[in-house]
């Protein structure tokens, strides 16, 4: 053999046997816990203040100890602290989650929240060794308070992954407390014995629970009662409110202010009257155009007041009117077609294919299609062509707002000649359509501009735009401002600002910037009322 092939080859079986002992040693590598022993002091202010003894056994190499402790039936967990129960030393606390591998990270420990539980992590270099680590912290809002008892229904730990030869867990309880009503360890394997006991402690009772050889993923929870009084109720609401003052109050700031929009709308809006009776009027009150009454009667713009507007141009003689027939609304087929059947697809995906899905869809699809057949679908409408039969724009007679709407038909057709089929037809987004529509959201304002000109409003249109504006960019700012700030400590008090200005936005723009009738608005409000009587 070469002298080539031979450094080969014992290339290969040195890798080969380097490959392998990693491999056995990450197949031998794993830790399980020894002991975690519990004592868990139930104060008077309704808070435990628990410290958890844990002794874990190393198999090969470790950087991360974890716990988790479930959210679930508690407020929250503050004030947590880490020790080197070896040497006693208090690890250093880091803000954020830190590189295991990093041996900048080892001696510190830090906190977070993740799927409703409260994490504590801390970093190490250990091998081959059995070490104790110690866990203080403080637990808010476990104590369930009831009639005559109250009652401690605590889990020490839940589905761990490796197991635990033995735990323990010692309560205990407020000085002055004769007893415990009941104490009960359960776990997972309720055939496994739970051992319970008592002891005194200078002038308080401790009990305990203590079992072993808990299998991984095994519970242990503790079911603690006392005689009530011992433990103050009203300590444990001065903490929930402490914790949650921002949320509670904040709410009650935008609630009130809900109510006093309520309140102030009732009294500005529906109790002033104009002369208190309407009588019916057999010509329009003022020569007012349709869609000035509808903005004065009904304080906002509809569909209706454009056509409204096209038959009172034709009784004046400035457009001429004419049936085309009747055809098939398109446009409601495309609608049918985009908007059912990516709904339908949508459902088939988030649904199983079993046959109650297939049944729940079919009906769906069912009612939408009914839905659209009864609203805008497959049906033939009179569709009607609309020609210009004077000049319009220099004329004096008409509005401004009806000089636009009359350019804005007539964008469409050179000829001065608008059909109502054009808009019932597919059309892509092509220039001129794309104006239209545009310039039919610009109408609005400028009949409002027409109607600001009157004194018929106490509140006009242009300050409820303007109020509106204002107050949306400070709703927008003030909820961006809780998002970007929504992990800090300062998360009570950011909500409570924010309540704050919510409320003050409701009251203070919204309210006192809604478009309001004056005295005059209102008679002739009446008055229009009453023409309708007449029509």
């Amino acid at each position: 053999m070469s002298a080539r092939k031979a450094l080969t080859l014992t290339f290969f079986a040195l890798t080969f046997f380097a490959w392998a002992s990693v491999a056995s040693a990450q197949e031998n590598r794993q830790y399980w816990y020894s002991a975690i022993d519990t004592r868990i002091v139930v104060n008077a202010d309704s808070t435990l203040s628990v410290e958890e003894r844990q002794v874990y056994h190393y198999q090969g190499e470790y950087h991360q100890g974890w716990r988790s402790i479930v959210l679930k039936d508690i407020s929250r967990v503050t004030d947590v602290e880490v020790y080197d129960g070896e040497t006693g030393g208090k690890l250093q606390w880091s803000s954020s989650k830190r590189d295991r591998t990093d041996p900048s990270s080892w001696g510190r420990y830090t906190t977070y929240k993740e799927n409703d539980a409260q994490v504590i992590e801390w970093y190490y270099d250990l091998r081959d060794t059995e070490h104790t680590w110690l866990l203080r912290y403080k637990v808010h809002g476990a104590i369930i308070f009831g009639t005559q008892f109250d009652r401690l229904y605590y889990n020490l730990f839940t589905d761990y992954d490796v197991p635990v030869n033995s735990a323990s867990a010692n309560f205990v309880l407020p000085a002055g407390l004769s007893k415990a009503d009941a104490l009960y360890g359960y776990r997972t394997d309720a055939g496994a014995p739970m051992n319970t006991s008592f002891m005194r402690e200078g002038e308080k009772d401790v009990y305990i629970v203590s079992g072993a050889l808990f299998d991984s993923g095994e519970d242990f929870t503790v079911d603690l009662s006392w005689e009530k009084g011992y433990v103050s109720q009203a300590a444990f609401w001065h903490d929930w409110l402490t914790y949650n003052y921002g949320f509670v109050f904040g709410g009650i700031i935008v609630l009130l202010s809900i109510l006093y929009w309520i309140i102030y709308y009732i009294r500005t809006e529906v109790l002033p009257k104009g002369r208190g009776t309407i009588i019916p009027q057999y010509d329009p009150p003022r020569g007012l155009r349709p869609a000035t009454a509808e903005l004065l009667v009904r304080e906002r713009v509809s569909r209706r007041a454009w056509p409204a507007t096209i038959v009172d141009l034709a009784v004046r003689g400035y457009v001429e009117i004419s049936e085309e027939g009747k055809r098939l609304q398109t446009k409601s087929i495309a609608y049918l077609i985009m908007g059912i059947f990516p709904l339908a697809f949508l459902i088939v995906l988030i649904l199983d294919k079993d046959y109650p899905s297939r049944l729940l869809f079919f009906i769906i699809f069912l009612v939408f299609v009914v839905y659209f057949f009864r609203t805008s679908g497959f049906k033939y409408a009179t569709q009607y062509e609309i020609k210009s039969r004077r000049p319009y724009e220099s004329d004096t007679k008409l509005e401004v707002y009806e000089k636009s709407f009359l350019k804005t038909l007539f964008l469409l057709n050179d000829e001065n000649v608008f059909r109502t089929k054009d808009l019932t037809s597919v059309h892509f987004n092509t220039t001129k359509y794309t104006q239209f529509a545009q310039d039919m959201q610009e109408l609005p304002k400028l009949l409002q501009n027409r109607v600001d000109k009157e004194l018929w409003f106490e509140v006009n249109f242009k300050k409820e735009r303007s109020g509106q504006t204002v107050g949306w960019f400070i709703i927008m700012v003030a909820i961006f401002m809780f998002y970007f700030f929504f992990n800090s400590s300062f998360i009570q008090m950011l909500t409570l600002a924010v309540s704050l200005v919510l409320a003050y936005t409701i009251i203070w723009i919204f309210a006192h910037s809604e478009v309001r009738l004056s005295q005059e608005g209102r008679e002739l409000r009446e008055e229009w009322l009453g023409f309708k009587l007449y029509m």
